[in-house]
C-alpha cells in the first residue's frame, strides 16, 4: 500500500543509492546537489518532521528537523529540534541545540525561543568550553561544530583537536554542575632530519646504462577510457533524476497524509514504480561504468590494481585498490 512507511523507507534506500554512486563516480567529479534541491530537500525534511511532531514522535520528529537544518540552515529547524528533544526528556541535546542557536545567531535574538534550557542543563550536566583555531573538535570520537557544549557527568571524555601538524587529546571527567575550559594549541612541527654528509671519495665510475622507455601515463585512455566517461557521465544524469524523482515522491505521499483519496493513491504508485525503475537504471549504469573500468581501462598499475566490494543492511560499495603508476 502506498503510504508514509513505504515512501521513509524509500527515503533511506534512496539515500544509500546515491551515496554509493557518489563513491563509484568519485574519479568523474560528480557534482553536488545544488542548492535549489538541497532547499527542496530541507523542505520535505522539515515537513516529515512537522507530521512526526503533531503525532507525538518526538524523537523522530528532532532527527528530521536536525536533518533540515543540516541540509539547509535553519533557525526554525533547530528550534524546532530543541523543543522536540526537550519533549523526549533528552535535556542535554536540547541544551546544546539552544547554544548553537546562541552561537550562530547571537544570544539576545535566541535568548526568548531557548528559555532556561540552558540554565536547567548547566545544574544537570558539565559545561564544556574549548578553546583552539584552525582545528577540528572531536568529542568521544563524534565531530562537534561548536566549541561550547555540555556533557554527561562523572564520565571521562575524550576531547581531541585536529590540526595541520598533528593531534592533540585532552581527558576529563567532572560532577555535575561544573564548567571546564580546555585551550588546545597546535603541536610544533617536527623539524627537518639531517641529510647525512657526502663521501669525501669519489664513487668509482659505473657503465652507463640505457635510459628505461616510458611508461604510459596512469589513467583511463583510448576507447575504454571514454566508454568509462560516458558511463560515469550517464550515472551521473540518472543519479540526478532519481534524487528528484524520490523528492516528487515525498511531495506525494504528504499530500496523501494529508487528504486521502483513490486518484492520489494511483499517482503515488505510478511515482514510487517510476522511482524504482530508476533506482535499477541508475545501479545498472554505475555497475556497467565498474566493470568497464576494471576490463576496459589500461591503469598503469599492473598486477598491483585489484578491485573491492563491501556490503551490508541496505547498502553496497565497490571500487578499486591499488598503486597506479
Amino acid at each position: 500500500m502506498y503510504g508514509s512507511y513505504e515512501v521513509g523507507w524509500f527515503g533511506g534506500l534512496g539515500l544509500t543509492v546515491a551515496v554509493w554512486l557518489c563513491a563509484l563516480c568519485a574519479s568523474a567529479q560528480q557534482p553536488e546537489l545544488s542548492p535549489g534541491e538541497r532547499q527542496a530537500a530541507a523542505e520535505a525534511a522539515y515537513d516529515r518532521g512537522t507530521h512526526a511532531f503533531q503525532a507525538n514522535e518526538w524523537e523522530r520528529a528532532a532527527r528530521w528537523y536536525v536533518t533540515a537544518d543540516q541540509l539547509a540552515p535553519s533557525a526554525n529547524a533547530l528550534i524546532q529540534a530543541m523543543r522536540a528533544f526537550e519533549r523526549a526528556g533528552d535535556r542535554m541535546r536540547s541544551a546544546n541545540l539552544a547554544l548553537a542557536l546562541h552561537a550562530r545567531y547571537g544570544e539576545e535574538r535566541m535568548a526568548q525561543q531557548t528559555g532556561d534550557a540552558i540554565e536547567r542543563a548547566a545544574e544537570l550536566f558539565v559545561r564544556l568550553e574549548i578553546a583552539c583555531e584552525d582545528c577540528q573538535l572531536e568529542v568521544d570520537g563524534e565531530r562537534v561544530t561548536h566549541a561550547t557544549l555540555f556533557v554527561t557527568p562523572d564520565t571521562e571524555h575524550v576531547v581531541s583537536a585536529r590540526f595541520a601538524t598533528g593531534t592533540v587529546e585532552e581527558r576529563l571527567s567532572a560532577p555535575p554542575g561544573e564548567r571546564r575550559e580546555l585551550s588546545l594549541e597546535a603541536p610544533a612541527e617536527a623539524e627537518p632530519a639531517l641529510e647525512p654528509e657526502p663521501d669525501p671519495e669519489p664513487a668509482p665510475a659505473q657503465e652507463l646504462e640505457p635510459a628505461p622507455e616510458p611508461r604510459p601515463s596512469s589513467g583511463p585512455s583510448g576507447s575504454g577510457g571514454a566508454f568509462v566517461t560516458m558511463g560515469a557521465v550517464l550515472t551521473a544524469v540518472a543519479g540526478g533524476t532519481l534524487i528528484w524523482s524520490g523528492l516528487d515522491t515525498l511531495s506525494a505521499a504528504q499530500d496523501y497524509d494529508a487528504a486521502p483519496t483513490r486518484a492520489k493513491l494511483e499517482a503515488g504508485r505510478d511515482l514510487e514504480l517510476r522511482t524504482n525503475l530508476l533506482i535499477g537504471v541508475t545501479g545498472g549504469l554505475g555497475l556497467l561504468t565498474f566493470v568497464g573500468a576494471l576490463l576496459l581501462v589500461d591503469w598503469g598499475g599492473g598486477d598491483d590494481v585489484s578491485p573491492t566490494a563491501g556490503f551490508g543492511p541496505g547498502w553496497v560499495a565497490l571500487g578499486v585498490r591499488g598503486s597506479f603508476r
